[in-house]
């Protein structure tokens, strides 16, 4: 916890720094959209590019905090006397965020993700990994829930 988790850049020219970021490093376009997109590296926090308007400074960089209670780190950065940017606020279906500046005057972000529950994997998705094939272990077992014919695929290949 508390790693940087994503990289925010604010531009006036959105478009043009994709595709300068995009060219250099390769990186894929994960999400588009008229004021925000996101690229992603094959390792590493996303990196966001934010069309900026004419009250937003640019250009401007926000790194992202992974954190576990927003409201409680912020409680933490208003007792330290410092300036609260924007109160948490919901991204929906990903997560909320907050930002704060740092003693030097820094926009800092804070990130939070929806936690999903845990999904139960039947017996069969559970002996199978990626690509359909079994794991060793479940072809081993034999089980009802392995699926026969994948079980004995393991079988012969180990």
């Amino acid at each position: 916890m508390h790693d940087v988790c994503h990289v925010e850049f604010m531009t006036r020219d959105m478009a043009r720094l994709v595709e300068f970021y995009k060219d250099l490093f390769g990186w894929k376009k994960t999400m588009d959209s008229p004021t925000y997109a996101v690229l992603s590296p094959k390792e590493g926090p996303a990196v966001g590019f934010a069309a900026a308007d004419d009250e937003t400074p640019s250009p401007m960089i926000t790194n992202y905090i992974l954190v576990k209670d927003i409201e409680s780190t912020l409680e933490n950065v208003r007792a330290r006397g410092l300036e609260i940017v924007m109160q948490k606020t919901e991204v929906p279906n990903m997560g909320w965020f907050a930002l704060f500046k740092d003693p030097d005057g820094n926009v800092m972000g804070l990130w939070t993700s929806v936690r999903r529950p845990a999904v139960r994997e039947s017996g069969a998705q559970a002996a199978t990994k990626t690509n359909g094939r079994p794991t060793k272990k479940a072809a081993r077992k034999g089980t009802k829930k392995a699926a026969p014919k994948a079980a004995r695929r393991a079988r012969r290949r180990s």
